[in-house]
């Protein structure tokens, strides 16, 4: 059986998406501030994934995934298409109540 959806009816169905903030730990203050080109490209890394969304004129949330305290902090972004803010949102606090249950 074919299955018929609209586009609207399947960004619906498959509006949220779940990845890394960022590609990398983010830098130190002094290895961002050794020059401007490095500064520079540390800004392009760091904002890559964001910056996608904000181009697509969608929205994101980014939880950080991480304990106190440890090394490597982590971030996960969820992002939708643009209007989804709500169920961006309702998702985002439904992982951040999970991460958080698991912590106790």
């Amino acid at each position: 059986m074919a299955c018929d959806l609209d586009s609207a009816h399947a960004t619906r169905l498959c509006s949220q998406t779940l990845t890394h903030c960022t590609p990398s730990v983010a830098p130190t203050i002094e290895e961002v501030s050794a020059s401007g080109d490095e500064y520079a490209r540390w800004n392009l890394r760091m904002l890559r994934n964001p910056g996608l969304i904000n181009m697509i004129d969608g929205c994101a949330v980014l939880l950080p995934c991480h304990s106190p305290g440890e090394e490597a902090p982590i971030g996960l972004m969820v992002a939708g298409v643009g209007g989804s803010d709500r169920r961006v949102l309702a998702v985002a606090r439904a992982i951040e109540e999970s991460l958080a249950a698991r912590a106790e």
